[in-house]
């Protein structure tokens, strides 16, 4: 079966973003029950499968207003988004918060929702203990609200939503330009699954026709316009931060020019009598490194880059310069000419690009690198790439240790996730496992790396399939074969291919045509809500994340926003085919009621992909 939640999105009443969503949970009707896995021993037994679907989000609502005023026209709690100002937190499940009870950032959503276990969470006893979890791996404080407290933002009864209907989000006297987001975090638990989404249209009102919608030239009684004049997108929210990515970059990247960079064992000596040397080592780290420039080149991103190369200390080779054809060569030769020598002061690498990043915002300066002057952007994603193969043995740390090293070069990551610096760390294994306190670095919690490369994805695929706030490579250096074809070279393309990509937008265009398109049920992938059979996914058991968009439209420039919808360019195109006017007046009083659902196949013994929803239509897997 399926639960649905509504949402109510009106001039009197409006849903903030996606934020009450309905799961499938376990009925044959739907094919979410699993069929039986064996557990084989020499007594022999069978166990029951397990399939099941949870969701947490985070919905917020922008209405220009200060918060005493918002709250007036929301019938809830509301809290004030620290991403943005007139940006208001409306609803979230489950309902964590920072440690003085304060809405938590977009960032720091995404890592709680990627590294906890929702599947394993079934009461407050066990959210708090699955918090506590979190907490201490990527080093935050949490608290949490559940229902009963007085500010709760979350479903009623559930922490989770989990086969019941969600919280209602109420907005009334919704004004043209409020605009409103939410991020679904999709929980499959158990086995492999199709996903599915179908939108329920309940009411589409005219209600009143008062003067304005009649001067507009509205002359409809039966049913509203409201849905063709709300601006929607979808998208497959990659590293689940609340925002679409995939535009302009600030990206630098830090090299481990340490001398074990040369030599088997980071933990040896840089010698032949305590190690063994590893022809093409730092070589192929530098052919990742050139192969990471050429691929954002190809792509045409909107991108920058800068190189900094840390030992003992931090350099930078190459200031942040946007990535063109001619600017190439001079990044080429900056990394043909690291050298390698000394200790592995991680923390200085990242500091030191942490400034280069946020340039004049930068707070000090490592080793006369302070970003001050340089073209770092303010709307840029700020991405750094952290390559390293040894324990952070930094002699700029007191006590001259390894773990005073390491828990420097955390700390230091973590600032830079708090500063909202996407992470990618590549770390080469040693004796066929990653060094834990690289692991540590990307704040995302796993156990194994599990991709072709060692990237912990969701597919399986590598890391163009996702884009986590941090992320890790790991690289067995004892396969390494010629520097050209190496693993580490892999590993760089990947990650320029995530930050050329970003995130997909699966629909774009009206609401209207929105809930048309999905009325009758739409296979969730990476590619559109309109995928083809090459395109369908399933979904490993995992977290995988959408988010859904609103905008009332008002000034003129945005009827031209893109659409989706067949036989249209524009918003403009999707209103002149029902004969409506520009003109948002149109609306005024008109209210929409609509749900989505939520559905889970398992994939063994069913890879035709049925709807769930009734349809005859299938849609088989590549």
């Amino acid at each position: 079966m399926t639960s649905d939640n509504q949402f109510n999105v009106s001039r009197r009443k409006v849903l903030a973003g996606l934020g009450t969503i309905g799961i499938a949970s376990a009925g044959a009707g739907l094919g979410t029950t699993a069929f039986f896995s064996d557990e084989e021993s020499v007594a022999a037994s069978l166990e029951a499968g397990r399939l099941d679907l949870k969701l947490d989000y985070r919905a917020t609502y922008n209405t220009w207003l200060p918060q005493a005023e918002t709250e007036a026209i929301v019938n809830g709690n509301v809290l004030p988004d620290p991403d943005q100002e007139f940006n208001y937190l409306v609803g979230q499940a489950p309902d964590i918060r920072a440690a003085d009870g304060s809405a938590v950032t977009g960032n720091e959503w995404a890592q709680f929702t990627r590294a906890s276990d929702a599947c394993d969470v079934v009461d407050e006893n066990s959210l708090a203990a699955e918090i506590d979890r979190v907490g201490e791996f990527i080093g935050r404080d949490y608290d949490y609200r559940v229902d009963g407290d007085d500010d709760y933002l979350g479903p009623e009864g559930q922490i989770y939503i989990d086969g019941e209907p969600g919280l209602k989000f109420d907005l009334n006297d919704v004004k043209p330009k409020d605009e409103g987001e939410a991020t679904i975090s999709i929980h499959t638990c158990g086995n492999p699954a199709f996903l599915w989404l179908r939108s329920n249209l309940d009411e589409n009102a005219e209600n009143d026709l008062v003067e304005p919608e009649d001067s507009a030239g509205d002359t409809t009684t039966d049913v509203g316009e409201l849905a063709d004049y709300i601006y929607a997108r979808l998208w497959d929210d990659v590293n689940c931060n609340n925002r679409p990515d995939g535009g302009a970059a600030d990206i630098a990247v830090v090299f481990d020019k340490s001398c074990s960079m040369t030599w088997l064992n980071p933990f040896a000596g840089c010698n032949d009598g305590e190690n063994t040397e590893v022809p093409g080592k730092l070589d192929s780290a530098k052919f990742g490194a050139q192969d990471l420039y050429d691929v954002l080149l190809a792509e045409a991103t909107d991108s920058q880059i800068a190189l900094i190369s840390y030992n003992s200390d931090a350099d930078l080779d190459y200031d942040l310069a946007p990535v063109t054809s001619g600017n190439e060569n001079a990044y080429d030769t900056a990394v043909d000419d690291i050298s390698n020598s000394g200790s592995t002061a991680i923390a200085d690498g990242i500091n030191a690009a942490k400034n280069v990043l946020l340039g004049d915002n930068a707070e000090s300066t490592v080793n006369g690198i302070d970003g001050t002057g340089n073209s770092a952007r303010a709307d840029a994603e700020k991405v750094m790439i952290v390559l390293s193969d040894g324990f952070p043995n930094d002699p700029n740390v007191a006590g001259d240790n390894n773990i005073d090293g390491a828990e420097a070069a955390i700390d230091a990551a973590q600032r830079a996730r708090d500063a909202g610096i996407t992470m990618y760390t590549i770390t080469y294994q040693v004796d066929g496992f990653p060094i834990p306190e690289l692991i540590d670095l990307m704040g995302t919690g796993f156990d194994s790396p599990t991709g072709p490369f060692g990237f912990d994805t969701p597919d399986g695929e590598g890391l163009a399939s996702t884009d986590s706030t941090a992320l890790v490579a790991t690289v067995d250096q004892s396969a390494l074969g010629t520097p050209s074809s190496t693993e580490i070279v892999d590993a760089f393309t990947d990650i320029a291919v995530s930050i050329a990509g970003g995130d997909t937008f699966l629909y774009q265009g009206s609401l209207a045509g929105l809930l048309e398109l999905a009325e009758n049920g739409i296979p969730l992938s990476t590619a559109s809500v309109d995928s083809d059979d090459d395109s369908m996914a399933c979904f490993p058991p995992g977290v995988y994340c959408y988010a859904f968009d609103w905008y009332f439209v008002c000034e003129p420039e945005d009827f031209d926003l893109p659409s989706d919808v067949e036989g249209a360019e524009t918003l403009a195109d999707e209103l002149a085919a029902k004969n409506l006017p520009l003109d948002v007046n149109v609306a005024q009083t008109d209210s929409i009621e609509f749900g989505f659902d939520f559905a889970a196949i398992q994939c063994r013994h069913n890879m035709e992909n049925a709807n769930p929803f009734g349809e005859e239509e299938v849609q088989t897997p590549a």
